[in-house]
């Protein structure tokens, strides 16, 4: 059986734990919310890392499409060929 004293002394202890277990309840949802703001913030990474690679693959589709300039050059080359052969150029 509890005496008094005993009552007390749970009272006195309870007393000390709850304000450090309020305190470490804080603590958790004060980290909780810095996650949410630590997801939201990759979230916005994420999403430009994806516009970036879209805008990279945007870049290597045009350059495929693209004419090398040493291709430009030789052609060039042939174009003015054929046109001193027709007559459309002089040398």
């Amino acid at each position: 059986m509890l005496t008094d004293k005993d009552i007390k002394k749970l009272i006195k202890a309870q007393k000390e734990i709850f304000p450090t277990a309020k305190m470490v309840k804080e603590g958790f949802d004060d980290m909780d919310s810095r996650f949410n703001g630590m997801d939201k913030r990759f979230d916005q990474v994420e999403n430009r890392l994806d516009n970036l690679e879209q805008g990279q693959e945007d870049i290597k589709l045009r350059q495929d499409n693209a004419a090398y300039r040493f291709e430009v050059v030789a052609l060039k080359k042939r174009v003015m060929k054929l046109e001193m052969k027709v007559g459309l150029r002089r040398a």
